[in-house]
């Protein structure tokens, strides 16, 4: 029996010995870890979010993959792998889109910004590329400094730069480039 006990009593100093004396840190100090900010406080894949305002739909998102970086001195939303925003009127129906193969979402500011070969496309068929657009949704803008080429009804347009409402109407190239058709009676007073 004294034979047992001593093994009973060794089968548990051996653990106990190396848990107080196998750790390098000495007691309370923690061990070194990453900085938390730099990993998400979520992750979430394959998300179809729907955004309202007064009941009714006014926003879509689809990604592969987001990531929620919540303790950073500015808070983001990191779609890393790309994202497909849709834009409803007041019936639902979609007026617009853009997708993009990354985003992040600022939330302090309510600012987005997209990245590479973005396209978007507004209810009346302009059809918008770039690789790089800024969306303030306070101001309802979205803006680019960035080579741009709009195709609509009246022919292909480039530049760079535009801006225009947040679903992509009433668009403005801030520096057109290129070969123009000009109806030389819109300057003839007719």
């Amino acid at each position: 029996m004294a034979r047992g006990s001593f093994c009973k009593g060794f089968i548990f100093l051996v653990p106990l010995f190396l848990f107080l004396f196998g750790c390098k840190n000495k007691f309370g100090q923690l061990p070194n870890i990453d900085d938390i900010t730099d990993h998400p406080t979520l992750s979430a894949v394959d998300i179809d979010l729907y955004q309202s305002q007064n009941g009714k739909t006014n926003l879509r998102i689809i990604a592969h993959i987001v990531n929620v970086y919540s303790f950073q001195e500015e808070p983001t939303t990191d779609f890393p792998e790309g994202i497909n925003v849709e834009f409803f009127d007041e019936d639902g129906v979609v007026t617009s889109y853009f997708r993009a193969n990354s985003a992040i979402y600022y939330d302090k500011q309510n600012r987005w910004e997209a990245f590479g070969d973005i396209q978007a496309q507004n209810i009346e068929g302009a059809v918008f590329n770039t690789e790089y657009i800024e969306w303030d949704e306070i101001s309802g803008e979205i803006k680019s400094d960035r080579a741009v080429k709009i195709t609509d009804k009246e022919g292909t347009f480039y530049g760079r730069g535009f801006r225009s409402k947040q679903d992509f109407t009433d668009w403005t190239i801030l520096n057109p480039t290129g070969e123009f058709l000009i109806d030389q009676n819109e300057f003839k007073g007719e």
